[in-house]
């Protein structure tokens, strides 16, 4: 019986970094961009993080019925429950910021043409194949599928007419 090797594909922009040699499986990008897409309405909101170690001020950038991931700063995540966040004011410029990013990858959806980072600051145009919580993974003009960090991607513009 031989044995079977999962794709592999590139991941940049993410969240967090491929801890294993070369590139990850299918799988472990789905892991590594925080698993299955849900969505919320709250999602871009500025809170405050209580009833921890720590109070922290983030951004939400994706909501369940039962817990928020917030993004608490220097490309970390945090799953916390609804009733220990409070809605605040941002108070770091870096807020506005994320607060755009997670609202346009919450608008976008699976088939959407959209423009993406690479790892040499270049945009290559892609499409949606499917959006996970902290990304989404690009089909790519060459038949291939990159995993993206949610701030690396942007709803492709139709092209100016002739």
């Amino acid at each position: 019986m031989g044995t079977s090797r999962k794709p592999g594909l590139p991941v940049f922009g993410g969240v967090l970094g491929h801890l294993g040699k070369g590139p990850p499986s299918l799988d472990e990008a789905r892991e590594q961009l925080g698993g299955a897409w849900i969505g919320g309405p709250d999602i871009g909101a500025v809170v405050r993080v209580v009833g921890g170690l720590a109070e922290r001020v983030g951004v939400v950038v994706h909501s369940s019925p039962t817990e928020r991931d917030v993004w608490i700063g220097a490309g970390r995540v945090q799953r916390i429950e609804p009733g220990r966040i409070v809605p605040t004011d941002p108070v770091d410029p870096e807020h506005d910021a994320l607060v755009a990013d997670a609202r346009v990858h919450a608008s976008l959806s699976a088939g959407d043409p959209v423009v993406y980072q690479q790892p040499d600051g270049t945009y290559a145009d892609g499409v949606l194949v499917e959006k996970l919580r902290f990304g989404s993974l690009i089909g790519t003009a060459d038949a291939k599928v990159v995993a993206v960090g949610f701030r690396r991607i942007a709803p492709r513009q139709a092209d100016p007419p002739s």
